[in-house]
């Protein structure tokens, strides 16, 4: 059962001094134009659309124009969403989006759940249709840590950050790279718009030209469909 926590900012007023964004967070905010709607897919305690409001500073008035709303299924992220002032339902991504009308939202975002969704293609087709335009962000298997992890141990790869998982406890269903995301992203006859790479781990973003598939462990690619 869907269930929606409204946004309330009597009851529940947000709390921007608790929220500390990642590096591919930040570049997700920086992408994001002022006053967009946004869908956040697995949002977590809901500090990405905090950010997005707070840092964008939406007034009271545009708040329904410009909806900001997460899906979560982890109990505790639901409520600490919803604590934030953000408007929160429980769904489970694998089902697909039926609750949302197609072009719902400005920008729908993946943000590091790519890896854990049993049908990446379906959840990939219901973003582009629920949104304007797609976010995706994921850590890159193909990252030259885990590489050498692999050659030089002979063992599944891990390495800090959303690496650090042994083969039998790891929560993430695929091992996307670069190079396979835009593979599939060219197959889906989308348009990149934006694409960022970090070197986490060293707190480097690595530049296009500087073989990201090999060098950044984390992406973020912003993409859209042109409609008919």
């Amino acid at each position: 059962m869907i269930r929606e926590r409204l946004r309330d900012t009597e009851t529940h007023p947000a709390v921007p001094s608790d929220i500390t964004l990642n590096v591919d967070e930040e570049s997700i905010l920086e992408i994001i134009p002022a006053g967009s709607s946004v869908l956040d897919l697995g949002c977590g305690n809901g500090q990405l659309l905090a950010a997005i409001r707070d840092r964008h500073r939406t007034p009271a008035p545009a708040a329904t124009a410009h909806r900001l709303m997460g899906v979560e299924v982890a109990q505790e992220n639901l409520l600490a969403t919803a604590m934030r002032g953000i408007d929160v339902i429980d769904y489970d991504l694998n089902h697909g989006l039926p609750a949302f009308i197609d072009d719902q939202f400005d920008y729908v975002i993946l943000n590091a759940t790519l890896q854990a969704v049993e049908n990446v293609v379906e959840l990939l087709n219901e973003m582009l249709r629920v949104g304007r335009h797609a976010i995706i962000s994921f850590p890159n298997f193909a990252y030259r840590q885990l590489r050498d992890h692999y050659v030089t141990h002979g063992r599944s790869p891990k390495a800090p950050g959303e690496f650090d998982f042994d083969w039998h406890n790891t929560p993430n269903r695929r091992f996307p790279t670069i190079a396979d995301v835009r593979d599939l992203l060219s197959q889906l006859n989308v348009v990149i718009d934006e694409e960022v790479f970090w070197d986490v781990d060293r707190g480097q973003r690595i530049e296009p030209d500087n073989d990201p598939n090999l060098n950044a462990d984390t992406a973020v690619i912003a993409f859209h469909r042109e409609k008919r």
